[in-house]
């Protein structure tokens, strides 16, 4: 409005900016915001706020880079020191956002001054605490658990909530899962009483992914689904939920809608996603391009992940990537050494919990590869590390590996590698173990005392059903549960039959589209 006076428009601007820094709903926001930066009637400082609450909402959409050159320009028109260019500083210091190495957020970091008032004291320590968490530094883990929950006033009470979301993330990344778990409960029972549905919508998040690292799989699918549909324009929640739903399909051998949800090249754009998201995709994609024996696409694969975890040399998030990218090339006959030489060098003074299992999961591979039979215990002790966090789904994969090494001596270790995976859902990577075990020739312990399902659906055939509910062909069926064609044409007819349908057509269900 051109008739509003500059007091009232700096007013109303500052007020705006404060919202906007706290919303999801970003889209309208985002063009006013570029409106006022744009009107000369609004002050300096009030500008940088603008700018600071215009960057923050980038973030929220898949712009990490135009984000990052809003709050960085929001430092320059405000008065150094001030609270403002503190929380744009610490803004920057965080090393999620962007490509760039981890030195150029810890830069950010040291010029990040501790302000007078007691809630931004509040904000800047949060992003204080939860870098160095989140990047492995000795002692940060037992700082956190010090902090305070209490605060008196609400603007106290909302950085407290940011605080311990952005710990129980950090927790997240790191694999201390179950301080994480402590210090989501924090924030949720904080955020409860104050307005904050940015802090409260990434929560949900971290608490689903959460759920998935430390197996509790039961209805995860259907909960990342309604947060996607919740949130459809907030992508670091869309981008963190196409993931776990990538995952979970591909655990359940439904290689086309893994792939469906993993191969937007948006999920593995640094400039675009949140880095340790871009990692874990990159991951995933290599463990299921290795279960389809796809080894020289999913090498390719993994070397575009290390690629970005070199540039950003956070090896606190190596956890997912490196024994994925290990397996691909151990599989592929090349010699590893170096490559987890690396690994342990970068973790060196690192406490990062996820990470060093893996270290120990990839020394398993490069011990196996040399036909070391110190392989077997190396599987084995990363397993145990593993289900200490707890993470028990690569511990069921460092147990399998074990177990394959085993198999000579009997089938007993992979029945049960395939009994793990069973429990947590992951049925695809059961069926390969007992594929293994049907091909090996070993004798499988007796099963006595099972009885007959009758009309009732055996637990292949509900299997079996799942696929067919999502369409799959009989090859479909047959890959994702390591059967052949034909037996997999046989469990169709029978499971078809047992549920009265005429025709595969008939047990078909919609899929739900993720947001784009």
């Amino acid at each position: 409005d051109p008739a509003l006076a500059a007091a009232d428009l700096a007013r109303l601007a500052r007020r705006l900016g404060q919202v906007a820094a706290h919303g999801v709903d970003h889209a309208a926001l985002v063009s006013v915001l570029r409106a006022l930066l744009d009107d000369r009637r609004v002050p300096s400082d009030v500008r940088g706020e603008l700018r600071l609450a215009l960057g923050l909402l980038l973030f929220r959409q898949p712009a990490l880079d135009d984000g990052r050159a809003q709050v960085a320009a929001a430092i320059g028109e405000v008065t150094a020191g001030s609270p403002v260019a503190c929380r744009a500083a610490a803004v920057l210091a965080n090393p999620v956002l962007g490509a760039a190495p981890l030195a150029h957020h810890r830069r950010w970091a040291a010029v990040v001054r501790r302000p007078a008032d007691p809630a931004l004291r509040f904000a800047v320590l949060a992003d204080d605490v939860a870098l160095d968490l989140m990047t492995g530094v000795p002692g940060a883990g037992d700082r956190a658990e010090r902090l305070s929950t209490a605060g008196d006033r609400p603007e106290e009470r909302r950085e407290l909530a940011r605080m311990h979301a952005n710990l129980a993330y950090a927790g997240l990344l790191t694999g201390h899962y179950r301080r994480a778990h402590r210090w989501l409960d924090a924030a949720e029972r904080l955020v409860a009483g104050v307005k904050l549905p940015f802090t409260a919508a990434a929560l949900r998040g971290t608490g689903l992914c959460l759920a998935w690292r430390t197996g509790a799989w039961a209805g995860l699918a259907e909960a990342a689904t309604g947060l996607q549909a919740s949130y459809p324009a907030f992508w670091p929640v869309v981008s963190e939920m196409s993931y776990l739903l990538g995952v979970l399909d591909a655990a359940g051998g439904d290689w086309v809608s893994a792939a469906d949800g993993l191969d937007r090249p948006d999920l593995t754009d640094p400039h675009r996603t949140l880095i340790p998201v871009v990692l874990a995709v990159h991951a995933a994609k290599v463990w299921m391009l290795l279960r389809r024996r796809r080894v020289e696409a999913a090498i390719a694969e993994g070397d575009r992940g290390l690629a970005v975890l070199r540039g950003k040399q956070a090896w606190a998030w190596a956890g997912d990537l490196l024994p994925a990218v290990v397996a691909a090339r151990t599989a592929h006959g090349d010699d590893v050494t170096g490559l987890v030489a690396e690994l342990d060098t970068g973790l060196s003074g690192v406490d990062a919990p996820l990470a060093a299992s893996a270290s120990v999961f990839c020394h398993g591979f490069r011990l196996a590869a040399a036909g070391d039979p110190a392989a077997v215990t190396t599987f084995e002790a990363a397993a145990d590390r593993y289900a200490s966090l707890p993470a028990p789904y690569p511990a069921a994969r460092a147990f399998e590996e074990a177990a394959r090494l085993r198999l000579a001596a009997g089938a007993g270790a992979l029945t049960e590698a395939a009994a793990r995976y069973e429990r947590l859902g992951a049925t695809a990577d059961a069926a390969r173990c007992h594929q293994t075990l049907r091909s090996s020739g070993v004798v499988n312990p007796s099963r006595r005392g099972r009885s007959g399902y009758g009309g009732d659906l055996s637990p292949r055939e509900q299997q079996v059903l799942g696929l067919l509910h999502q369409g799959r062909t009989n090859r479909d069926i047959a890959e994702a549960l390591s059967i052949s064609t034909r037996t997999a044409e046989f469990h169709v007819a029978r499971t078809l039959r047992k549920v009265g349908a005429r025709s595969r057509q008939d047990v078909v269900r919609p899929r739900a589209t993720a947001p784009e």
